[in-house]
């Protein structure tokens, strides 16, 4: 419908169960759109480097058509002359990094990503002194290389510092995409040069012996304090709970583990493992690409070990949902902050199943401290670690090594390639030369020239 907007004719207009527009016979471009509610807004169509767009000018309710209409003829001039207004309007209204972070690059790219709501927070907390610098601030390059200096004298490690600015980087990638800004100033920011074969932290026979004695102990511990409860609710009178000797385990840290060590499965996808994953009839256990890190499903295969290890636990749970759910626990989380955008929870609970752990950093330092497993500098991640060192120890080629790690790259695997030197050995002693005679040459005499 193309007619002569006025205000007696916008006044007029009435709702419709969809929005409709109302275009200008006066001005081709400027129209008004009437919402299902009555909301009236005045709007400005036009075409820039062959894409048409619109912008918002103003509620009818606050704008006459006339002010509204001389709005939208410089709206597109600006279009004519090869600007694009809605963009230079949200370049102002984010021109600082961190209204950028919260109110364009947060909830319209980030909020669509796996692990978007930590890249916010990374960025938030280790560039907090540049979240009131313009993007287009023209001393942020060298500003950016001084903070990269500070980090590393303060003892940071190369390959975090990397990360860091890699998270920062993508970011004012998608603004230069956006048209936000005119140059990425991360674009000369080389990332540091990292050791491409860094060393492998794994247990030894003497640390896997006592991390696994450490763990019996507890759920020695863990029986022996369930049986002194029981033993003080049965003279009072009340139900004892559950006897933890008829279960093959005290609780979920020790299947855990053993989970961990006997298919190398990442932290999260341990927490988020459900018993619909587990294929007892196979002996495998798949881990779903909704929660594995590269979004790609896997198939592992599960040994004797690893078989027992569910078959037990399975028994003394209701085998369904989680295979370890944390109900049990309290939680621990902090809830966030009150100027905490919501969309970051939001990416948080997109990859976490319902009752899932979040850690379990308290159990799993205690297992490690000297009073018991006595094994220093051991993440949970690098049990990751010990179930590829024990493959290719074991002659396991690094492909196969690779799937059940699920890399997606052969770089991420060729790091444990040390650690089978006889591999190497072996290959070499596979060539074979047409003449297999050794030529013999003679013995250089002492003093010779030869």
């Amino acid at each position: 419908m193309r007619v002569k907007l006025t205000s007696k004719l916008v006044e007029s207009l009435k709702p419709r169960e969809k929005p409709y527009n109302v275009v200008d016979s006066e001005l081709r471009g400027f129209l008004v759109r009437v919402e299902p509610s009555g909301v009236k807004s005045y709007f400005a169509r036009y075409c820039v480097n062959g894409r048409q767009t619109q912008m918002k000018i103003a509620d009818a309710a606050v704008k006459t058509p006339a002010e509204a209409r001389d709005k939208a003829k410089k709206i597109m001039g600006e279009a004519v002359d090869g600007k694009d207004p809605v963009t230079e309007k949200r370049a102002r209204r984010i021109h600082m990094l961190g209204a950028y972070l919260d109110k364009e690059y947060g909830p319209k790219y980030l909020a669509h990503k796996k692990s978007g709501g930590a890249s916010y927070k990374r960025i938030k907390s280790c560039f907090k002194d540049f979240l009131m610098r313009k993007l287009d601030d023209p001393t942020l390059h060298n500003a950016l290389v001084n903070w990269r200096s500070r980090r590393l004298s303060d003892g940071k490690d190369p390959a975090t510092v990397n990360r860091d600015l890699g998270t920062l980087r993508t970011a004012f990638s998608w603004a230069l995409d956006q048209g936000l800004i005119k140059a990425n100033p991360m674009a000369k920011i080389k990332p540091l040069k990292l050791d491409k074969s860094p060393k492998v932290r794994y247990l030894d026979e003497q640390e896997e012996r006592r991390l696994l004695d450490a763990l019996d102990t507890r759920e020695e511990r863990n029986r022996a304090g369930r049986d002194s409860f029981n033993l003080w609710r049965r003279e009072r009178g009340l139900e004892p709970l559950p006897d933890l000797r008829a279960c093959a385990f005290a609780d979920y840290l020790k299947p855990m583990v053993l989970i961990s060590l006997c298919t190398g499965m990442r932290r999260g996808e341990v927490f988020n493992l459900e018993w619909a994953d587990v294929d007892f009839a196979r002996s495998t256990v798949t881990v779903r690409g909704a929660v594995a890190k590269t979004g790609t499903t896997r198939h592992i295969p599960l040994n004797d070990l690893a078989m027992g290890t569910l078959q037990g636990w399975r028994a003394q749970t209701d085998g369904a949902g989680l295979v370890f759910p944390a109900h049990s626990r309290k939680a621990t989380k902090t809830p966030p902050a009150d100027d905490t955008p919501s969309w970051v929870d939001a990416t948080r609970k997109k990859t976490k199943t319902p009752g899932a752990f979040d850690n379990v950093n308290t159990a799993w330092r205690m297992l490690l401290d000297k009073e018991h497993a006595n094994i220093s500098a051991f993440r949970w991640h690098d049990m990751r670690h010990h179930f590829a060192s024990k493959l290719v120890m074991a002659g396991v080629d690094l492909n196969t090594v690779r799937d059940l790690l699920g890399h997606t790259d052969l770089k991420m695997t060729v790091r444990y390639a040390h650690l089978a030197p006889q591999a190497k050995a072996a290959a070499v002693q596979k060539i074979v030369f047409a003449q297999s005679n050794v030529v013999a040459f003679p013995a250089t005499k002492p003093g010779s020239r030869e």
